[in-house]
């Protein structure tokens, strides 16, 4: 069984903190776009083309899993309001959806992360590579 309070308190810290990462996403693939909006097709912008895609899936998971949250809030504002949900077996079953859409939330959260550094990864590989052209090949 959730401890509601609890779920709660992690959502108010949670759900606002990937509104931050979903922001910095989008500031990040701008700001890439803006790196190579002058630069022709060629094999030295795969990297910042691969972190560009990466932070763009990184930005729609983020949005996911905020939905996933607000769906959460949603369900559990709607039982407290509904004496017809307050049997035995359907709290059981919205119980386990619960724990369903939190866990779906929690597992989106971490993919998001993992695509926003693996982003800055290539990112930081494509800025040392441009650094090494430009020191070596100028």
């Amino acid at each position: 069984m959730i401890d509601k309070t609890k779920h709660i308190e992690i959502d108010q810290i949670s759900i606002p903190f990937t509104q931050f990462i979903i922001a910095v996403n989008g500031t990040l693939i701008g700001y890439s776009l803006k790196h190579i909006e002058e630069k022709s097709f060629s094999l030295s912008i795969i990297p910042i083309g691969l972190a560009i895609i990466f932070w763009s899936l990184s930005f729609y998971i983020g949005i996911s899993s905020v939905r996933k949250n607000i769906s959460v809030r949603l369900i559990e504002a709607f039982t407290h309001q509904n004496p017809w949900t307050q049997s035995k077996d359907y709290k059981q079953k919205i119980d386990n959806k619960l724990e369903e859409l939190s866990s779906i939330a929690n597992k989106l959260n971490k993919y998001m992360y993992y695509l926003l550094y693996s982003g800055i990864i290539c990112y930081l590989f494509w800025q040392g590579y441009e650094m090494y052209k430009r020191t070596f090949f100028c």
